[in-house]
């Protein structure tokens, strides 16, 4: 997993040509982050997970703020608008591959 991924559409290619996950953090809620909003975009969702990178990185409209779990939520719904998908389905996929990635047991 590359973590709290912040690189450009190239690195993330080449990134997705191993198999790894490429995680979204607090920045793809902020509003002037266009380029990694235009990134999400193009990027298979079941290769994406979310995170909260606690105590950095606080999602939109917490910034500033020290961050929590809980508000990896504002990360998926951010992306959900982004894909102009259902957060529901968004968060099934991505739970999916958290699930997997970690070995987890599916909720």
């Amino acid at each position: 997993m590359l973590h709290s991924f912040s690189g450009d559409l190239a690195q993330a290619q080449e990134a997705l040509t191993w198999p790894f996950l490429l995680s979204f953090a607090g920045p793809v809620t902020f509003k002037n982050a266009r380029a990694l909003h235009a990134l999400v975009t193009q990027l298979p969702l079941d290769r994406l997970l979310f995170e909260t990178d606690a105590p950095f990185l606080t999602p939109h409209p917490w910034r500033g703020q020290r961050n929590e779990p809980a508000r990896v939520t504002l990360v998926a719904e951010a992306v959900s608008r982004l894909l102009g998908r259902p957060l529901a389905d968004v968060a099934a996929q991505t739970t999916a591959t958290a699930c997997e990635f970690f070995a987890w047991s599916s909720p």
